[in-house]
């Protein structure tokens, strides 16, 4: 499994950017989908502490933070668009996460990217990183829990990271409106096609505007909390 007995048991980590505190991922293999997978729990992380949370990534009036964070320590294996989620079948379905990637885990450390929920009826996160990672960059990801909790939704439970490296599409190439274009481009819709295009420098209508599917990764990505704080989740 895993999930080792040291992060079910024992006790509380006070920083969870301390060395001993972090999970290395580093040398997980991907799948032949290109995927690192790691499955863990944040029981005994702290409820404060640990890494700021990137402005603009929590929608809410209670000044909501990203608590109970465990930090997974990647090192990128090629230059590429970095994306770690925790949607999964084996992440507690009631786990309202909270994803971000970091330069550093410490003091002025900068956000590469970081999401919330990937939708109103999905308590889960997606993050990417806004623009390419250099190779052999050490990246710091942290999964942590949207505080103060929204009712029916657990500050604590398991889940499954899912990484995954993506290369830019280059201009010129096939893609589709999930894809990721190279700097500066986006995926323009082919004729008569909603769902493959072309990266293009051009200002032409993108697959964004023609299917409302995302063609560029997001800084930040959360949904919009009523005020109460109290109401059910959606």
């Amino acid at each position: 499994t895993d999930r080792p007995a040291p992060r079910d048991t024992g006790p509380v980590i006070t920083n969870p950017c301390a060395t001993d505190a972090q999970v290395d991922i580093t040398s997980r293999m991907p799948d032949m989908m290109g995927v690192v997978s790691y499955q863990g729990n944040n029981n005994r992380a702290p409820e404060t502490g640990g890494l700021p949370t990137p402005m603009g990534c929590l929608a809410g009036m209670n000044m909501p933070q990203a608590g109970h964070q465990v930090v997974h320590r990647y090192r990128m294996r090629q230059t590429a668009v970095l994306e770690a989620t925790t949607v999964s079948d084996n992440t507690t379905e009631t786990f309202d996460t909270v994803v971000f990637i970091s330069n550093s885990c410490g003091m002025g450390n900068m956000s590469l990217g970081c999401n919330d929920d990937v939708s109103q009826q999905v308590l889960q996160s997606r993050a990417r990183s806004a623009a390419p990672i250099p190779m052999g960059t050490e990246v710091f990801i942290v999964v942590g829990t949207y505080l103060p909790s929204v009712k029916g939704a657990d500050a604590q439970g398991d889940y499954e990271l899912l990484i995954r490296e993506i290369t830019p599409t280059p201009v010129g190439q096939p893609c589709t409106g999930a894809s990721v274009c190279a700097d500066g481009s986006a995926c323009i819709a082919n004729a008569g096609s909603t769902t493959m295009g072309t990266p293009s420098m051009t200002n032409s209508v993108s697959l964004t505007e023609v299917t409302n599917i995302s063609t560029r990764p997001p800084a930040s990505s959360s949904r919009l909390r009523r005020a109460s704080e109290t109401d059910e989740p959606t």
